[in-house]
C-alpha cells in the first residue's frame, strides 16, 4: 500500500477534529508528544485478541518512541497506524472444533454437547489457534494540520476508519468527523442531498472538462481538468442499480454519454488535474469525496539533494493542494446550482450529453 511519503498514494481521507478552531490550538493537542504516547503500538500481542493496533513513526514501524523531532513536519504532525491482525481460518477452526467435540463426547459418553460446552470448545480452540498465527501487518500514514485541524489519513475503508477514530480518541480525547468539502447546514440550506450532490457534481465536471480542452479558471488560476482511463456510471438503488464501467488508456466515451442519456451519473472517475507544470492524477468517489491511487507532483522548489523532512512536507503540501482544488471545484458547481443561471447551464449539459 502506498502512505503519503512515497510513490503513489493509495487513498486519502479526510477527517476533522470535532470543535477546532484556527484561531486556538486544542488544549489536548498543545500536549500532543504527552498525549500521541497513550496510542503508541505496543509490541506485546495480547494473548486472546485478533488486532493489535498503534501508532509509530513514518520513518520506522518498529519505533514507536514518537518523540517531536519524528513527527513534526511544518504544520503538520505525522506518523503511521499500525495495525497488526491474526484470522484464524474458517477452515481450520471448523476442524478443530469437530476434534475437539468428538474427543469430549468420547470421554464424556455424551450424546450430544450442551450450548455453553459448544461455546466453551470454540473458545478455547479459537485460543489455541490464535497463539500460533502469525499477525499480519498493515501500515497507514496520517498527517494532522495543526492550523486547520484537519486529519488526513491514507485509507478509505470504513471500518479502518473507525479504528483510527477510536484509537484517536483514547489517545488525545478529541473526537473526529467526515470532513465535507462543503458543511452539511450549507448543503441543507441549498436544498440538495448530500446522497446525490457527489454524482451530480461529478456529471458536472465531465461536462466541463469537456469544454474548452478542459481549462476551468478557478480563483483567478486556471486548472487543466480531464477524465481519464476510468468512468463508472450508476442508477437505482439496490437490487435496481446500474451499473456501467468504461476503461482503458482509450475507452469509449460515447458508450459513457449514452449511459448519461439512461439517466446515470457518475459514481467514480479516474480525474488528471494540471495547474502550471504540476500535475496529479488520481481516482475520486463522487459518494465520499474520497480520493485513491493518487499520484503526486513534485514542486519546483524541491531538488535533488533536499532533506527527506523536506520532500515530505512538499508531497503533503500536494495533498492538500489537490483536495482543496476539488473543493474549490465543488463549491463551484454548488454555486452554480443553486443559482438562475443553472438552467442554461442544464440545458447545455444535455445537449452535449446528446452529441455523439
Amino acid at each position: 500500500m502506498g502512505g503519503f511519503f512515497v510513490g503513489s498514494v493509495s487513498g486519502i481521507t479526510r477527517l476533522q477534529i470535532e470543535g477546532y478552531s484556527s484561531d486556538q490550538v486544542d488544549p489536548k493537542l498543545e500536549s500532543f508528544d504527552e498525549q500521541i504516547k497513550k496510542g503508541a503500538f505496543r509490541s506485546i500481542f495480547p494473548e486472546n485478541a485478533e488486532k493489535n493496533i498503534g501508532f509509530v513513526s513514518i520513518y520506522d514501524c518498529l519505533d514507536a518512541d514518537l518523540s517531536p523531532e519524528k513527527t513534526l513536519l511544518g504544520d503538520y504532525r505525522a506518523f503511521s497506524l499500525r495495525i497488526d491482525r491474526r484470522a484464524i481460518p474458517a477452515s481450520s477452526l471448523r476442524i478443530r472444533i469437530l476434534e475437539e467435540t468428538k474427543k469430549h463426547l468420547q470421554e464424556t459418553g455424551q450424546k450430544r454437547l450442551y450450548r455453553e460446552q459448544r461455546e466453551a470448545i470454540k473458545e478455547a480452540v479459537s485460543l489455541e489457534l490464535l497463539k500460533n498465527i502469525p499477525p499480519v501487518t498493515a501500515l497507514y500514514d496520517v498527517a494532522i494540520n495543526m492550523v486547520s485541524g484537519t486529519v488526513y489519513v491514507s485509507f478509505l475503508t470504513t471500518k479502518i476508519i473507525q479504528e483510527f477514530m477510536d484509537i484517536f480518541k483514547e489517545a488525545f480525547g478529541l473526537s473526529l468527523q467526515f470532513r465535507d468539502a462543503v458543511g452539511r447546514e450549507d448543503l441543507e440550506k441549498s436544498g440538495l442531498s448530500l446522497l446525490t450532490v457527489g454524482r451530480e457534481f461529478m456529471t458536472w465536471l465531465w461536462f466541463k472538462s469537456q469544454q474548452k480542452d478542459g481549462w476551468i479558471c478557478l480563483n483567478r488560476e486556471d486548472y487543466a481538468v480531464n477524465f481519464t482511463r476510468r468512468i463508472a456510471l450508476e442508477s437505482g438503488e439496490g437490487e435496481s442499480t446500474e451499473t456501467v464501467v468504461c476503461s482503458g488508456r482509450n475507452f469509449d466515451l460515447n458508450e459513457a454519454k449514452e449511459a448519461l442519456r439512461q439517466g446515470k451519473k457518475i459514481k467514480e472517475a479516474r480525474i488528471k488535474i494540471e495547474k502550471d507544470a504540476a500535475a496529479w492524477e488520481f481516482g475520486y468517489k463522487g459518494d465520499s469525496f474520497q480520493f485513491q491511487s493518487v499520484k503526486l507532483p513534485m514542486s519546483a522548489e524541491v531538488e535533488e539533494n533536499e532533506t527527506p523532512d523536506g520532500r515530505n512536507l512538499d508531497r503533503l503540501f500536494m495533498v492538500a493542494a489537490i483536495t482543496e482544488t476539488m473543493d474549490e471545484l465543488f463549491k463551484m458547481y454548488l454555486r452554480l446550482r443553486v443559482s438562475s443561471d443553472w438552467a442554461a447551464e442544464f440545458s447545455a449539459m444535455l445537449a452535449w450529453a446528446e452529441e455523439t
